[in-house]
């Protein structure tokens, strides 16, 4: 039998604590701002929670500290699995990701 498509990191996400308050503050952020949300990121072909990516920057300082940070980026990006191969490529996205939807 075939493995599973869905990640380890989507489920549990869908059921983290708070995670439908957040979507649901977000969008009315973004109403509140007149700005479009994309709620299906994708970095190295993987979907990117917004609520998970929150939470980690958050936790690190957040955008501000974590871009000051030398190579704090690429540790995200190793949190969500992405990779070595493009690491500069996922960290600059995953900054990117963060900046238009959340900051």
């Amino acid at each position: 039998m075939a493995p599973s498509r869905a990640t380890p990191q989507r489920e549990a996400s869908a059921e983290a604590p708070g995670h439908d308050e957040f979507l649901a503050s977000l969008t009315e952020f973004a109403i509140d701002r007149g700005i479009n949300v994309d709620f299906k990121n994708r970095v190295a072909g993987k979907t990117i929670d917004l609520h998970r990516l929150y939470d980690i920057v958050t936790s690190r300082g957040g955008y501000d500290a974590v871009s000051g940070e030398k190579l704090a980026w690429r540790k995200i990006g190793g949190d969500f699995n992405l990779g070595s191969a493009n690491a500069a490529a996922y960290a600059f996205a995953l900054k990117t990701t963060y900046y238009k939807n959340l900051a």
